[in-house]
């Protein structure tokens, strides 16, 4: 009952949201670099920055160290998210080149021996501009990828005239559409010695003030970060915007103010964090695991992944291990014999693994048991399993497929 009330609760959550101004966001901290030396911060300014997303209204896609086919992907992935948006924001963190004028993300498995390798190896920013788009109001690209480029020192040139220049060059980007980069064209930006960059702080300290216009926001990173690195580091904006004011989040409105602010409306809780605020209290095993199905890439996936874990540690103490009689019937009204269907083997010391898996079919129509593999003779001992029976032979074959429709990795074994 309370699986099927979660679904109601997104199937309104998805009619209500699709009525209204959506804010989409792709944040992407490339860290693990395997053939340079990895970035301690990237990664520290995705997630914080998601989160400060998060708080402004944005459904943010939170990736980390991808290689060049996840890169492309995600972002291929992400420009059909945002088709329709009022807004569409992709923030890269990680290593940036530009040669030859032309500017480009470095994915964590490219190795760039030579400058002709770049095109190969890198993915083109007119990408990630290509990525945002689709979105009505306003489209943005934030780039922490200005950093001192470690493959320039080792890069074999094979064309005389392509240059490689420090830091990003200069863009013209269509109307409605603003680049920030975290230090201006030719010059590179910090990492940070705390844990954010220096252009990812300013981002985190004005990104939630209500009542900050897009551009001011802007104008005030550029002098929080020079003040930060001691007028070293000068972020730099390009692109224009309407005549509109367009806010991140609104002004506050006074009581009594009889000349309120023109303002946008306040954004709408993005879906995930609304579903989320509904069942983050939930202690079923389902409801959480089907959060984490329909979200896997949110950021309340990963709150959802631990209260689910704890879930299932606090059932094995109120569940310990006991001694299950071979001989019992199949249950569910099933015939006794010896014929099992195996849906999972796992460690001892994983038996809440085992019981998820065994609640997950449950909620499936599918009876099925953990039990423990030494009271079986021919189940490989020192396990857990989750099994359907045992039963009849001619049973358990018509288990296998109800079995086979939620795991599909089940099969038929001879337990006994």
């Amino acid at each position: 009952m309370i699986f099927r009330i979660f679904i109601l609760l997104i199937g309104l959550a998805l009619t209500v949201t699709a009525a209204e101004a959506r804010r989409v966001a792709l944040v992407i901290g490339n860290s693990a670099y395997q053939n340079v030396t990895q970035l301690p911060n990237p990664r520290n300014d995705a997630a914080d920055l998601a989160h400060g997303l998060q708080q402004v209204g944005f459904e943010v896609l939170l990736k980390n160290d991808l290689d060049f086919d996840a890169l492309r992907r995600a972002l291929r992935d992400f420009s059909d998210r945002a088709v329709g948006a009022e807004m569409a924001l992709v923030y890269f963190a990680g290593h940036g080149i530009e040669i030859a004028k032309q500017n480009y993300l470095i994915p964590v498995d490219a190795r760039l021996k030579t400058d002709r390798d770049v095109q190969f190896e890198a993915v083109p920013l007119d990408f990630v501009l290509s990525a945002v788009e689709g979105a009505k109001s306003l489209r943005l690209v934030l780039l922490d990828a200005c950093r001192n480029n470690p493959f320039a020192g080792s890069m074999k040139m094979t064309n005389p005239n392509r240059s490689i220049g420090r830091g990003l060059s200069s863009i013209e980007p269509t109307a409605g559409t603003l680049v920030s980069y975290a230090a201006k064209e030719g010059t590179t930006a910090d990492d940070g010695e705390g844990r954010n960059s220096p252009y990812t702080t300013a981002l985190l300290a004005n990104l939630t003030e209500p009542g900050l216009e897009v551009n001011f926001l802007f104008r005030k990173v550029r002098d929080h970060v020079l003040n930060a690195t001691g007028g070293r580091q000068e972020p730099f904006t390009y692109g224009s915007l309407p005549g509109k004011r367009i806010y991140l989040k609104p002004p506050q409105q006074n009581a009594g103010d009889q000349n309120p602010p023109v303002t946008q409306q306040a954004p709408a809780k993005s879906l995930d964090r609304e579903v989320w605020e509904t069942i983050r209290d939930s202690k079923s095993p389902g409801v959480l695991q089907a959060f984490i199905n329909r979200f896997p890439d949110s950021i309340y996936a990963t709150l959802a992944k631990a209260k689910l874990s704890e879930v299932h540690q606090a059932a094995v103490v109120n569940d310990p291990p006991r001694q299950i009689d071979p001989d019992q019937g199949a249950g569910d009204g099933m015939p006794n014999g010896p014929w099992a269907v195996v849906a999972g083997s796992y460690p001892r010391s994983q038996q809440w693994k085992a019981n998820q898996r065994r609640d997950w079919l449950r909620q499936n129509g599918v009876w099925a048991r953990t039990v423990d593999t030494d009271n079986y003779q021919n189940l490989r001992n020192g396990l857990w399993a989750v099994i359907v029976g045992p039963t009849t032979r001619t049973v358990a074959n018509r288990q296998l497929g109800a079995v086979r429709r939620v795991v599909a990795d089940a099969y038929l074994k001879r337990a006994r």
